[in-house]
């Protein structure tokens, strides 16, 4: 499977579009706040670093969530968070009873 394919498969694309449009409406919101309040012109500055250094951390994590969705646990994890599951379901019945 190529490159393109794999992320595509894993929406990395969807997602970086996503963000791109996100970022341009939260660049344009702040702008023109930021100029009716006369902030100083480092604030916008300092959004448009976080919105560029966000953008990359968001498509590391949809590549992440792409990977993560077709791992399947082991068995003794399984078991293990379903040892957890009934022990959270008896906390909550013991708590539902003091009352």
């Amino acid at each position: 499977m190529s490159l393109i394919a794999e992320l595509k498969r894993r929406n990395v694309f969807r997602v970086g579009v996503a963000y791109a449009i996100g970022a341009w409406v939260i660049a344009q919101v702040a702008d023109l706040v930021l100029e009716n309040i006369e902030a100083p012109d480092w604030v916008m500055q300092a959004i448009m670093l976080v919105l560029a250094i966000g953008l990359p951390l968001a498509l590391i994590a949809a590549q992440i969530d792409g990977l993560s969705r077709y791992v399947q646990p082991s068995a003794r994890k399984r078991d293990s968070l379903r040892g957890l599951e009934s022990e959270a379901r008896a906390q909550i019945i013991r708590l539902a009873q003091l009352d």
